[in-house]
């Protein structure tokens, strides 16, 4: 009766020993890659800036001293146009965690950035996308 008893105690425990364990793994299997993602964003805006302020450093060293004014400015993620023509821009909201690149795919491709990265790489997270049918000359955009 006490082995009955013992076995009735067991088999749950296990079962949800195991239901715990399994659970643990799928969240590691999607908080891992997106703190990897995320990470990965952030080195992009990093290298984006540097390259720009690298550029409005050469164009200053480069402007004759009898110029006048002050050198126009540069749209800070130029560097990232050149490296992905899809690239539209960076969607970045104060007091957010929202900080993100921006991709305007192509129309025979809509939602082809769902799962992909800046790069076009494999990414469960994918990236920021401008919707179809959106365009320079819309007032809004679906993101």
């Amino acid at each position: 009766m006490k082995r009955r008893r013992s076995l009735l105690f067991l088999i749950p425990a296990v079962l949800l020993s195991a239901i715990l364990l399994y659970s643990s793994a799928r969240s590691l299997m999607i908080v891992v890659p997106q703190k990897r993602e995320s990470g990965e964003f952030e080195a992009l805006k990093r290298s984006a800036l540097a390259a720009s302020e690298e550029r409005r450093a050469k164009k200053t060293a480069t402007l004759p001293a009898s110029s006048e004014g002050e050198p126009e400015a540069e749209y800070p993620y130029a560097a990232l146009s050149e490296q992905n023509g899809d690239f539209a821009g960076w969607l970045s909201i104060a007091d957010t965690q929202i900080d993100y690149p921006v991709m305007k795919p192509s129309e025979d491709a809509p939602e082809h950035y769902l799962r992909r990265d800046f790069f076009g790489e494999a990414s469960l997270s994918g990236c920021l996308f401008i919707g179809k049918g959106c365009d320079a000359d819309s007032e809004a955009f679906i993101i």
